[in-house]
């Protein structure tokens, strides 16, 4: 550019001299002229600088956005943490189907009738409802467990909203049961359940710790649930 613009001065410069200064000797010819080329020159040297200046702009910018698109694509798709949570959630599907079933016999056996007939030793009004509650807590798990998978499979929208309320719905189920259990161990004088009776309260609220904020700020789970 700054050639060109010095070519151009140096014509218009010529120019200039022949209609305007002619006469005044071919010194001043010489200065006049030069001083339109450097001009010129001085002129296309700044539009160089600034055009290229915008040229790298563009560049970076360009640059930056297509990094921007493959970090995006980069996190599409089943995998990184989401192998993690799925991984939990199959526990939690074979775990709760399996307690479902181990409460469900418990009812039918001699233990489950001397907890809860009046005048036995064992008696305890909250005995029955507790395990109901387990019974009904656990069969939720497993119908949140099953329409998860649906939803991830189907990479729908409804995946983050079904999961947090999973969790959530957990969480309490879990802090209902143990107020209940409390409720029990105050009927009797030894320890029945010992330390063991807080592992679900401390497990939910890690649980939800850990995954709600997954779940509501992953880019993996916002670039790959749209359905």
């Amino acid at each position: 550019m700054s050639k060109i613009f010095t070519i151009f001065g140096i014509v218009i410069g010529t120019v200039f001299y022949k209609y305007y200064f002619d006469g005044f000797g071919n010194f001043f010819a010489i200065l006049f002229v030069a001083g339109h080329g450097a001009i010129a020159a001085l002129i296309g040297y700044i539009i160089d600088l600034i055009t290229d200046k915008f040229k790298k702009r563009g560049q970076v910018a360009a640059t930056v956005e297509s990094e921007l698109i493959k970090q995006e694509k980069s996190y599409r798709g089943f995998g990184g943490w989401l192998y993690l949570f799925a991984a939990g959630l199959v526990y939690q599907f074979l775990f709760n189907l399996k307690a479902v079933y181990d409460n469900y016999l418990m009812t039918k056996t001699e233990n489950f009738e001397s907890l809860t007939t009046i005048g036995n030793e064992n008696y305890n009004s909250l005995w029955e409802p507790t395990i109901l509650f387990e019974i009904l807590g656990e069969s939720i798990i497993v119908i949140f467990v099953v329409l998860i998978a649906y939803f991830c499979i189907k990479q729908s929208l409804k995946f983050k909203t079904v999961s947090i309320i999973f969790i959530t719905t957990s969480f309490i189920l879990q802090s209902i049961d143990l107020l209940l259990l409390l409720n029990i161990q105050n009927g009797y004088s030894e320890d029945l359940f010992g330390s063991t009776i807080y592992d679900g309260i401390y497990r939910s609220i890690v649980y939800a710790i850990v995954w709600i904020p997954y779940l509501l700020f992953s880019k993996r789970v916002k670039n790959t649930f749209i359905n």
